[in-house]
């Protein structure tokens, strides 16, 4: 009975042990499951913005990143006839977009790029911030700040702005307004260089033969493709990558100017190497003292010119001095050609009055005849009357020196825009 109580004994301690065992294990088991973990991750993104630009008055954005695809200024009306002492404007509008950001940008203007070697270096330009595209016009430009000179003191199309202007992320844009003049003394060079003084400020009493006026077409015409009027933008404190950019061109020429006359032949240039010839009535060629000849001559503005201020010099005399000295003449403007135009209701006297007969070497007041501008057609005409006369005195009819002689006078009508 011992030895079966101590058998039985002992398979309760192996029992146990197992157990214990088990007990042990579960008790691992129980301790790992009241281990735990927290993880936390972030993500981190950089952030973006880009520049837009808007050359029709803030309807049209787009990015015109580069000169293949820059937007394109829309000036007033006569960009493309600009004659010396014209001015057309432009809007521009820049903005952070389409959609907001939060960062903002600094924007600076670089200058022109391309464009014709003669008209780029005449132009000159200004811009102003804070003007809306419908007041970007003569009369509204002034009411905003000047960024880029000013439309007193504008400068060379290749200078930049020196300063720049601030965008915000929000998208709220900036409205500038671009004036562009070619300057009342500018002159194409081909002009000057075949005529030197005859554009830029020789005296109206003395011009120069084959001057770029005087009945003659003046039909130069230049065009400038200031491709690359670049809007830089830069955040100078990023990298470069962080630098956008919007472009922006435009096309400017000068428009065709000149005059012609008429003189009974049809409308010609009359330019000094084959003058118009008066046809006078009473002939010329048979005058006397006391003796009177009216010529009749008309003038107007060719096509696609703008209007014309037309000065008439002072004759230059080929023949005889004596003749030409004493010979006196007045023109007015009429369509009749005679005697009455000179005497009749309110004559509109170009050179003398109804008492004063001049010589030949005077000339009219600068600017005495106002030529229109019709378009594309040519001007209205304006006809004038011309009267040659030797006065009846005792001296001319006394005079042998006057007889059987011939003087040519030429008579230069000099017109500027």
């Amino acid at each position: 009975m011992a030895t079966d109580r101590k058998a039985v004994n002992k398979r309760k301690v192996r029992a146990l042990l197992a157990g214990g065992l088990v007990l042990g294990i579960g008790a691992a088991v129980t301790l790992a499951a009241w281990t735990d973990n927290v993880f936390g991750d972030a993500q981190f993104k950089t952030g973006s913005w880009n520049l837009q630009g808007s050359f029709d008055g803030l309807t049209t954005w787009g990015e015109y990143q580069v000169d293949a695809s820059a937007g394109h200024f829309q000036f007033s009306t006569g960009f493309n006839t600009l004659a010396p002492g014209t001015t057309v404007y432009a809007p521009v509008a820049l903005r952070i977009g389409p959609t907001a950001s939060t960062f903002g940008a600094t924007v600076q203007l670089l200058g022109a790029t391309g464009g014709d070697a003669d008209l780029k270096p005449a132009l000159r330009y200004s811009v102003y911030r804070g003007v809306s595209s419908t007041a970007c016009t003569a009369a509204g430009i002034g009411a905003g700040t000047a960024w880029v000179g000013t439309t007193a003191s504008p400068v060379a199309l290749t200078a930049g702005s020196g300063s720049d202007v601030a965008l915000l992320g929000t998208g709220v844009p900036v409205e500038l307004c671009f004036a562009v003049t070619l300057p009342p003394e500018s002159t194409p060079r081909s002009c000057r260089a075949r005529t030197p003084g005859a554009c830029s400020g020789s005296s109206p009493a003395s011009p120069p033969p084959d001057a770029c006026v005087v009945t003659r077409r003046m039909r130069q015409v230049y065009a400038l493709a200031a491709s690359g009027l670049v809007l830089g933008i830069g955040a100078t404190t990023v990298a470069a990558s962080w630098v956008d950019s919007t472009m922006g061109d435009a096309s400017f020429r000068t428009g065709t100017f000149g005059i012609e006359s008429n003189v009974g032949g049809g409308w010609s240039s009359h330019a000094s190497s084959a003058p118009g010839i008066f046809t006078y009535t009473p002939s010329a060629l048979l005058i006397r003292p006391g003796a009177f000849s009216y010529g009749p001559i008309s003038l107007r503005t060719v096509p696609v010119s703008p209007a014309a201020s037309v000065t008439l010099q002072a004759a230059t005399v080929a023949g005889d001095s004596t003749l030409a000295s004493a010979l006196r003449y007045r023109v007015v403007k009429s369509t009749t050609c005679d005697a009455s135009a000179f005497s009749t209701g309110t004559p509109q006297f170009v050179v003398g009055s109804a008492t004063v007969f001049p010589s030949l070497s005077t000339g009219s007041a600068v600017g005495a005849i106002a030529l229109p501008a019709v378009g594309a057609s040519p001007g209205a005409a304006v006809a004038l009357c011309f009267e040659i006369s030797l006065p009846g005195t005792s001296a001319n009819w006394s005079n042998s020196a006057l007889i059987g002689k011939t003087a040519t006078p030429t008579w230069q009508f000099s017109a500027t825009p």
